[in-house]
């Protein structure tokens, strides 16, 4: 069996040549190096090793590498293993509903000399705060950032960056909100987001009570704490659970962050919670293991051994299921609560994805899983990765297997569809507020609008102009990819 190879950046050319010949020939103990005109230079052999492994693993590929004269005429073509790696996903097959190959998920990951990456931690986008007038508003601040331990929070205003005022001018109507100027909000855009990258910066604050703030940020290195809010609601013959996770990271046993998920959920089972309303519209997935873990809180008694999932492979990993110690056999829940949940809302937009998704995926067939979206689905990703190190340069993440929940349902490549679409993510409020609209209309669902009169407001704003979000400065990125293990997803 196969098993990853780390080639030695100290070896000589000759010596790495021989060793992918090896790998790409079968090679035996006894068999004669490469001839010296097969010699590669460094970046040649790190191109070559991106084909050999792509075709190896790719769940798209049959597990059979060409012979080296092939390899050579398709790799010598390309600049750079990433340009590589480009045209061979540009090899699977063409996906109508993304206009382009199926594969838009395989990456490589620069392993040489990676700077840490220092960050403040905060994310914002456009958001109308009149008919007339827009402002950067945070959506997002992580766990345990200098922002975050500056006070900054969802729903603020960034009113100045640097002493340099960030307000557009827009105009709306029933069709929305745009910018007066497109060279103005472009500006605005690129002033903050240029800001967000340097080491420090000022900025000026406005909140919800419309109190404003001067905050000086610095840039630092700090681990994201993931889980954003949690809370349960009270309502007559119902408790309703609500958890916010901005990403699935990898959970060490008795870490900090499994031991405080395990707190939550402990108080979940105290306060006999009905339903659970689980935030992930900006999760964009993480560690399989941490879905497993969280599957196995949520999944009601019924069910508490059935399968959870398995796996779809290509011919090569088929055949070699417990490849390099990862082992794709069948997964089955292990139930680790005494929750037993009538039905699990999830909050979801166009990011949420991979992990997350997989957590809807393995809870449908046994459960009652409503779906809340920004707009019509999730992002779509039913593959999953396991990651080969090559020549210590690069990582390579190739879509290697896809999971089939017990339903033998697999093909989710346009994400879950909305049980209730087209519901605003409202940028002025919190999470865990019950008049931001997505948590309301959660709630609203599993009560009934006729008993929640507290969330009346965030029903009927739905269409206000204060939910017009006109664009994002920055994105949330798969910042997390670090912190996962084993597999990626």
């Amino acid at each position: 069996m196969l098993r990853f190879m780390k080639i030695s950046t100290q070896a000589s050319y000759a010596a790495i040549t021989a060793m992918i010949f090896c790998l790409f020939l079968s090679c035996k103990k006894n068999e004669s190096p490469a001839p010296d005109n097969s010699i590669r230079n460094e970046n040649q052999l790190v191109k070559d090793s991106v084909f050999y492994y792509f075709n190896l693993y790719s769940l798209w590929s049959d597990g059979m590498v060409p012979d080296n004269e092939s390899m050579y005429a398709f790799t010598d073509q390309f600049d750079s293993p990433s340009n590589t790696l480009l045209a061979l996903k540009s090899t699977t097959p063409y996906k109508d509903s993304y206009a382009g190959s199926i594969d838009r998920f395989s990456y490589i990951e620069n392993i040489t000399n990676a700077s840490p990456n220092r960050s403040f931690g905060i994310y914002a986008a456009i958001g109308a705060v009149s008919e007339n007038l827009a402002y950067p508003i945070v959506y997002f601040v992580d766990g345990n950032s200098p922002a975050k331990i500056a006070g900054i929070k969802r729903s603020d205003k960034i009113l100045t960056v640097n002493n340099q005022d960030l307000k557009i001018s827009i105009s709306c109507d029933a069709n929305g909100c745009r910018p007066l100027n497109d060279t103005q909000y472009e500006s605005v855009i690129k002033t903050l987001f240029t800001a967000m990258h340097q080491q420090s910066m000022q900025l000026k604050i406005k909140n919800a009570e419309s109190a404003e703030t001067s905050v000086k940020l610095d840039a630092k290195l700090y681990t994201p704490n993931s889980i954003i809010e949690n809370q349960i609601f009270e309502y007559p013959n119902k408790n309703i659970g609500y958890l916010a996770l901005s990403s699935f990271q990898d959970l060490d046993t008795n870490n900090e962050r499994k031991i405080e998920l395990n707190q939550i959920f402990s108080g979940f089972e105290d306060g006999q919670i009905n339903d659970l309303v689980f935030d992930l519209r900006y999760n964009s997935g993480g560690s399989v293991s941490t879905a497993e873990y969280l599957a196995n809180k949520l999944i009601n008694e019924a069910s508490a051994s059935a399968l959870m999932y398995s796996y779809e492979l290509n011919p090569y990993l088929t055949k070699n299921p417990n490849h390099a110690n990862y082992s794709f056999e069948p997964i089955y829940f292990k139930k680790n609560s005494t929750l037993n949940l009538n039905t699990v809302y999830f909050l979801v937009t166009d990011a949420t994805a991979s992990a997350s998704e997989l957590l809807i995926h393995v809870l449908k067939p046994y459960m009652n899983v409503v779906v809340v979206a920004e707009n019509s689905s999730t992002y779509g990703k039913p593959v999953g990765f396991f990651k080969q190190e090559i020549m210590n340069k690069i990582a390579l993440w190739v879509a290697s297997f896809k999971f089939i929940n017990a339903q033998g349902e697999t093909d989710y490549w346009n994400g879950f569809a909305a049980t209730i679409g087209n519901v605003p993510d409202n940028l002025f409020y919190d999470f865990g507020d019950k008049d931001e609209p997505m948590l309301a209309r959660a709630i609203s669902h599993s009560v009934g609008n006729n008993k929640i009169s507290k969330n009346t407001k965030a029903i009927t704003e739905i269409n206000s102009i204060r939910n017009t979000k006109l664009g994002f400065v920055n994105l949330i990125s798969d910042k997390y990819m670090l912190d996962r293990k084993e597999f990626r997803h």
